[in-house]
């Protein structure tokens, strides 16, 4: 994929893959993890993968992970931290205190581009000084969705939603859209149909923009979960569990729900996976991959 080609093209390029981020830190038992250079250890090697993964580099090590030579990856991860320290002390005096996880991935991922040779510090200087502020805090975050139904109140209610969805994703998926028409999920698309079904779900009526720019999210977030380990490469193969994936997905993606929450429907969804198969019959076959 190349380059952004500007700083808002290089902050949702940032979000997205922190949204991965935080899933797979949710996923590993991180968000409260008590020791901070465990988790700040833990994004960092996000960060790196995320940056290989979408500049088509090879691994951090240039090795299979059977490879890994722990003192390298030690050696590698502190360049890299080194790296963004610089980045932070490039910015101006008032803006140098870090206030969110956003600003800290932020500077992990420009450090993992400079350190691969993608771009140099000075195109890194000027990337973390335009999308710096855009991410402190709440401000890091879309305004979510208007929508007139709430999320389920609890994971059961989650994966009943879900499990409705699926059952209906074979039939013709369509959307009223805000600014007029409709929108139908393409019949080969589990992803976008997924979407369609959520945001129906929650009786949102997104801009036809709106909707493409989720659409494009959710799809950078089916490539990214390819470096977050092998538990959800077996979901993905597995239709209900996909479909159920990218559901989960939008919502966290409009700021409806949390990461931990995601993990908890996903995990339920897993036992309850002959619920899926006793409702609908047997899975369909595994679809392309979005692209």
């Amino acid at each position: 994929m190349p380059l952004p080609s500007c700083s808002a093209d290089w902050l949702g390029e940032v979000l997205d893959h922190l949204e991965i981020a935080a899933l797979a830190a949710a996923g590993e038992g991180l968000e409260d993890e008590p020791d901070q250079q465990r988790w700040l250890s833990f994004m960092q090697r996000q960060a790196v993968s995320s940056c290989r993964m979408t500049r088509g580099l090879a691994s951090l090590h240039g090795d299979s992970p059977e490879e890994v030579d722990p003192e390298r990856e030690a050696d590698e991860l502190e360049e890299l931290d080194d790296l963004a320290h610089a980045l932070r002390k490039d910015l101006p005096d008032a803006l140098r205190e870090v206030v969110s996880e956003a600003q800290l991935f932020l500077l992990f991922y420009l450090a993992a581009h400079i350190r691969a040779g993608v771009i140099d510090r000075t195109e890194g200087q000027a990337v973390a000084l335009a999308c710096w502020q855009e991410c402190r805090g709440e401000d890091c975050d879309d305004e979510p969705l208007p929508v007139r139904v709430d999320v389920p109140g609890d994971a059961h209610a989650w994966v009943d939603e879900i499990i409705a969805a699926f059952a209906s994703s074979s039939g013709t998926n369509a959307l009223e859209l805000g600014d007029g028409g409709n929108f139908t999920a393409p019949p080969a698309s589990l992803l976008q149909s997924a979407i369609v079904l959520a945001l129906g779900n929650r009786r949102a009526a997104p801009e036809r923009a709106e909707l493409e720019e989720l659409i494009a999210t959710i799809t950078a977030m089916e490539a990214d979960v390819s470096g977050s380990g092998p538990e959800w490469q077996a979901m993905r193969r597995i239709p209900s569990l996909a479909f159920a994936m990218y559901y989960v997905w939008v919502h966290l993606a409009l700021g409806l729900t949390e990461e931990s929450t995601a993990m908890v429907v996903m995990r339920e969804c897993t036992e309850r996976i002959g619920e899926f198969r006793e409702r609908i019959g047997e899975f369909r076959d595994p679809l392309p991959r979005e692209r």
